[in-house]
């Protein structure tokens, strides 16, 4: 019976080398496909090294004109300034409060985010290309 089977694949061997071949390319890219989604899943299981608990992120607005509240005298940049420091003081002096710092989220970057800034910092002639990944 065996002896048979075997013939039977020796006559059959072009149309089984086809069989074959395309089973080994759908191996090797079923084995790319699986090893890629493993290493993204790995990654992303790996801890960051940051604790992200009791952190916030508290937006500072100016009113417009067409609010109720508006207040003319503190339009001025000077002024202005001047309120968002306080207003970073106030926050600092809590006791709670371990760290507290300014972040312009013009971007949408906010830490562990996942976002991206880079930005340009130039003094004399010297100029260096800045960038923050928030993981």
């Amino acid at each position: 019976m065996i002896k048979q089977l075997i013939k039977q694949i020796w006559v059959q061997r072009k149309q089984n080398g086809w069989i074959f071949a395309e089973l080994l390319v759908v191996c090797i890219l079923m084995w790319y496909i699986v090893d890629f989604g493993f290493v993204l899943l790995h990654n992303k299981s790996i801890p960051t090294g940051s604790d992200i608990n009791d952190t916030y992120v508290i937006t500072y607005g100016v009113l417009t004109e067409e609010n109720s509240r508006y207040d003319a005298t503190e339009s001025d940049s000077i002024r202005m300034m001047r309120n968002l420091e306080l207003f970073t003081r106030k926050i600092r002096q809590y006791d709670q409060v371990k760290t507290a710092s300014l972040l312009n989220t013009a971007w949408g970057t906010l830490p562990n985010s996942g976002g991206f800034y880079g930005d340009m910092i130039q003094y004399d002639t010297i100029q260096i290309n800045a960038e923050i990944k928030f993981i």
